[in-house]
Protein backbone atom coordinates (compact mmCIF):
# COMPACT_ATOMS: atom_id res chain seq x y z
CA UNK A 1 0.00 0.00 0.00
CA UNK A 2 1.18 3.22 -1.13
CA UNK A 3 2.22 5.76 1.63
CA UNK A 4 2.62 9.43 0.59
CA UNK A 5 4.45 9.50 4.25
CA UNK A 6 7.14 7.31 3.11
CA UNK A 7 9.85 7.46 1.40
CA UNK A 8 11.55 4.21 1.81
CA UNK A 9 11.54 1.06 -0.14
CA UNK A 10 8.75 -0.91 -0.70
CA UNK A 11 9.23 -5.03 -0.61
CA UNK A 12 7.67 -7.66 1.89
CA UNK A 13 9.87 -10.75 1.68
CA UNK A 14 10.68 -14.16 3.34
CA UNK A 15 14.31 -15.40 3.13
CA UNK A 16 16.34 -18.34 3.33
CA UNK A 17 19.99 -18.35 4.43
CA UNK A 18 22.59 -20.48 2.10
CA UNK A 19 20.42 -20.09 -0.60
CA UNK A 20 24.02 -20.93 -2.22
CA UNK A 21 27.30 -20.25 -0.68
CA UNK A 22 29.73 -20.39 -3.20
CA UNK A 23 30.66 -21.73 -6.74
CA UNK A 24 30.25 -24.88 -7.79
CA UNK A 25 27.04 -25.12 -6.37
CA UNK A 26 23.59 -26.81 -8.31
CA UNK A 27 20.70 -26.16 -6.86
CA UNK A 28 16.87 -26.29 -7.22
CA UNK A 29 13.99 -23.11 -6.07
CA UNK A 30 10.47 -23.26 -6.72
CA UNK A 31 7.55 -21.60 -5.17
CA UNK A 32 4.19 -20.46 -6.50
CA UNK A 33 2.71 -17.31 -6.57
CA UNK A 34 -0.77 -15.24 -7.65
CA UNK A 35 -1.10 -12.07 -8.60
CA UNK A 36 -4.63 -10.52 -7.44
CA UNK A 37 -7.45 -10.66 -10.04
CA UNK A 38 -7.19 -6.65 -10.01
CA UNK A 39 -3.45 -6.41 -10.92
CA UNK A 40 -2.69 -3.78 -13.57
CA UNK A 41 -0.20 -5.11 -16.04
CA UNK A 42 -0.01 -1.35 -18.26
CA UNK A 43 1.99 0.67 -18.20
CA UNK A 44 4.72 -1.74 -17.98
CA UNK A 45 6.34 -1.59 -14.45
CA UNK A 46 8.72 -4.19 -12.76
CA UNK A 47 7.84 -5.54 -9.65
CA UNK A 48 10.33 -8.81 -8.34
CA UNK A 49 9.20 -12.13 -6.86
CA UNK A 50 12.44 -13.30 -5.75
CA UNK A 51 16.56 -12.24 -5.84
CA UNK A 52 19.41 -14.02 -4.33
CA UNK A 53 21.46 -11.45 -2.07
CA UNK A 54 24.49 -10.89 -0.12
CA UNK A 55 25.87 -9.10 2.15
CA UNK A 56 29.43 -7.45 1.21
CA UNK A 57 30.15 -4.93 4.09
CA UNK A 58 32.60 -2.30 3.51
CA UNK A 59 31.61 -2.23 -0.69
CA UNK A 60 29.51 0.32 -2.77
CA UNK A 61 27.18 -2.92 -2.72
CA UNK A 62 26.63 -3.30 0.92
CA UNK A 63 23.60 -5.69 -0.18
CA UNK A 64 23.79 -6.89 -3.91
CA UNK A 65 21.39 -9.04 -5.97
CA UNK A 66 22.90 -11.35 -8.25
CA UNK A 67 20.02 -13.37 -9.72
CA UNK A 68 16.62 -12.18 -9.84
CA UNK A 69 13.46 -12.83 -10.89
CA UNK A 70 11.11 -9.80 -11.98
CA UNK A 71 7.52 -9.33 -13.63
CA UNK A 72 7.80 -6.35 -16.34
CA UNK A 73 3.92 -5.63 -17.60
CA UNK A 74 2.60 -9.06 -18.21
CA UNK A 75 6.43 -10.93 -18.97
CA UNK A 76 8.66 -12.90 -16.85
CA UNK A 77 12.21 -12.16 -16.60
CA UNK A 78 14.97 -13.28 -15.30
CA UNK A 79 18.79 -11.76 -14.77
CA UNK A 80 22.26 -13.34 -13.35
CA UNK A 81 24.72 -11.16 -12.32
CA UNK A 82 28.71 -12.05 -13.41
CA UNK A 83 32.22 -10.00 -13.27
CA UNK A 84 33.70 -9.21 -9.64
CA UNK A 85 31.74 -6.92 -7.14
CA UNK A 86 34.25 -4.18 -7.33
CA UNK A 87 34.84 -1.98 -9.12
CA UNK A 88 31.43 -1.43 -10.18
CA UNK A 89 32.50 -1.26 -13.86
CA UNK A 90 33.13 -4.87 -13.53
CA UNK A 91 30.00 -5.88 -12.76
CA UNK A 92 27.99 -7.10 -15.49
CA UNK A 93 24.33 -8.71 -16.10
CA UNK A 94 22.98 -10.99 -18.57
CA UNK A 95 18.86 -10.65 -18.68
CA UNK A 96 16.58 -13.04 -20.40
CA UNK A 97 13.09 -12.69 -20.97
CA UNK A 98 10.98 -15.78 -20.69
CA UNK A 99 10.38 -17.49 -24.15
CA UNK A 100 6.41 -17.78 -24.92
CA UNK A 101 5.42 -16.24 -21.33
CA UNK A 102 2.32 -14.17 -20.57
CA UNK A 103 1.47 -13.85 -16.91
CA UNK A 104 -2.28 -13.86 -15.68
CA UNK A 105 -3.68 -12.47 -13.19
CA UNK A 106 -6.02 -14.18 -10.66
CA UNK A 107 -4.23 -17.52 -11.74
CA UNK A 108 -1.96 -19.90 -9.38
CA UNK A 109 1.39 -20.34 -11.30
CA UNK A 110 4.36 -21.84 -10.43
CA UNK A 111 7.93 -21.31 -10.69
CA UNK A 112 11.11 -23.28 -10.49
CA UNK A 113 14.62 -22.52 -11.03
CA UNK A 114 17.88 -24.95 -11.82
CA UNK A 115 21.08 -23.10 -11.04
CA UNK A 116 24.41 -24.05 -11.60
CA UNK A 117 26.33 -21.33 -9.49
CA UNK A 118 29.71 -20.70 -11.57
CA UNK A 119 31.59 -17.24 -12.08
CA UNK A 120 32.64 -18.82 -15.83
CA UNK A 121 31.46 -20.53 -18.42
CA UNK A 122 30.55 -23.66 -16.75
CA UNK A 123 27.73 -21.85 -14.81
CA UNK A 124 23.98 -22.31 -15.99
CA UNK A 125 20.49 -21.32 -14.95
CA UNK A 126 17.16 -22.87 -16.16
CA UNK A 127 13.60 -21.86 -15.13
CA UNK A 128 10.29 -23.59 -15.52
CA UNK A 129 6.94 -21.78 -15.55
CA UNK A 130 3.90 -24.04 -14.73
CA UNK A 131 5.87 -27.04 -15.71
CA UNK A 132 7.19 -25.55 -19.57
CA UNK A 133 11.06 -24.64 -19.49
CA UNK A 134 11.13 -21.03 -20.47
CA UNK A 135 14.77 -20.40 -19.87
CA UNK A 136 17.96 -22.35 -21.01
CA UNK A 137 20.90 -20.45 -20.53
CA UNK A 138 23.92 -22.60 -20.87
CA UNK A 139 27.84 -22.70 -20.33
CA UNK A 140 27.27 -19.23 -19.02
CA UNK A 141 28.68 -17.56 -15.38
CA UNK A 142 25.43 -17.44 -13.07
CA UNK A 143 26.98 -15.49 -10.17
CA UNK A 144 29.81 -13.23 -9.34
CA UNK A 145 33.51 -13.99 -8.97
CA UNK A 146 33.44 -13.18 -4.94
CA UNK A 147 31.98 -15.92 -2.36
CA UNK A 148 28.94 -14.93 -0.15
CA UNK A 149 26.27 -16.24 1.61
CA UNK A 150 23.05 -15.41 -1.00
CA UNK A 151 20.49 -15.65 0.96
CA UNK A 152 17.19 -16.70 -1.53
CA UNK A 153 14.33 -14.45 -1.09
CA UNK A 154 10.82 -14.66 -2.21
CA UNK A 155 8.17 -11.72 -2.13
CA UNK A 156 7.22 -8.57 -3.67
CA UNK A 157 9.72 -5.85 -4.29
CA UNK A 158 8.29 -3.17 -5.70
CA UNK A 159 10.60 -1.52 -8.08
CA UNK A 160 9.50 1.41 -9.09
CA UNK A 161 8.50 2.67 -5.76
CA UNK A 162 11.00 5.09 -3.92
CA UNK A 163 11.70 8.33 -2.57
CA UNK A 164 7.48 9.06 -2.26
CA UNK A 165 6.38 7.49 -5.36
CA UNK A 166 4.71 4.91 -6.80
CA UNK A 167 4.50 3.90 -10.66
CA UNK A 168 1.27 2.59 -12.44
CA UNK A 169 -2.17 3.69 -11.33
CA UNK A 170 -2.19 1.69 -8.33
CA UNK A 171 -1.89 2.61 -4.93
CA UNK A 172 -2.19 -1.25 -3.51
CA UNK A 173 -0.43 -4.18 -4.71
CA UNK A 174 -1.34 -7.71 -3.41
CA UNK A 175 0.46 -11.06 -4.38
CA UNK A 176 0.37 -14.41 -2.53
CA UNK A 177 3.31 -17.10 -2.45
CA UNK A 178 3.29 -20.63 -1.36
CA UNK A 179 5.24 -23.49 -1.54
CA UNK A 180 8.62 -21.30 -1.25
CA UNK A 181 11.31 -23.96 -1.51
CA UNK A 182 15.17 -24.98 -2.18
CA UNK A 183 16.46 -28.44 -3.07
CA UNK A 184 19.61 -30.19 -3.58
CA UNK A 185 17.75 -32.14 -6.27
CA UNK A 186 14.14 -32.43 -8.00
CA UNK A 187 13.34 -35.27 -5.20
CA UNK A 188 15.02 -33.70 -1.65
CA UNK A 189 12.79 -30.41 -1.28
CA UNK A 190 13.59 -28.28 1.79
CA UNK A 191 10.45 -26.16 2.42
CA UNK A 192 11.02 -22.19 3.70
CA UNK A 193 7.28 -21.52 3.52
CA UNK A 194 3.89 -22.67 3.11
CA UNK A 195 0.93 -20.52 3.38
CA UNK A 196 -1.87 -20.07 0.74
CA UNK A 197 -4.91 -17.99 1.52
CA UNK A 198 -6.85 -16.64 -1.08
Amino acid sequence: MYNPNYNGLYHAEVHANSGYTGKWQTRFYGFWFRLSESWEFTPNQSFNSAQFIANFPGTCDVWMPSTMIWLNGNQLWTRCMHGSLYPTSAQQTSSHQATGVTVTAGVLLKIVLQVRWESNNNGYIKVWYDGNKVVEELGKPATIAENGDFQFRVGLYANGWSNGNYAGNQRFRQIWFDEIALALSLRVRYTICRYYDP
